[in-house]
C-alpha cells in the first residue's frame, strides 16, 4: 500500500482510525508506504524511514534513530 500524507487534515479520530488500519495492515504481513512531512506518525507506524531531499534519500534508518533524523 503506498499513502500520501493520510494524516493530512484529519482529526484525532480519523488519525486514530489510520493508526489501527496501519497496525492491522502490517500484522497480516503487508508492505506500507508513508509520505509525510510530519515525523511523529511516523514514529508509531514505521519500522524504517528514509529521508527524502531534492529527489534523492539523505539519511534513512530504524525505530532507533527516528530522533537523529528528524
Amino acid at each position: 500500500f503506498i499513502l500520501d500524507k493520510p494524516f493530512k487534515g484529519c482529526d484525532t479520530l480519523s488519525n486514530i482510525l489510520i493508526h489501527k488500519l496501519l497496525n492491522k495492515l502490517k500484522s497480516l504481513g503487508k508492505t506500507i508506504i508513508l509520505s509525510s512531512h510530519i515525523f511523529s506518525p511516523m514514529g508509531k507506524n514505521c519500522d524504517y524511514i528514509h529521508l527524502l531531499d531534492k529527489g534523492g534519500i539523505t539519511k534513512s534508518g530504524g525505530k532507533g534513530e527516528f530522533q537523529e533524523i528528524e
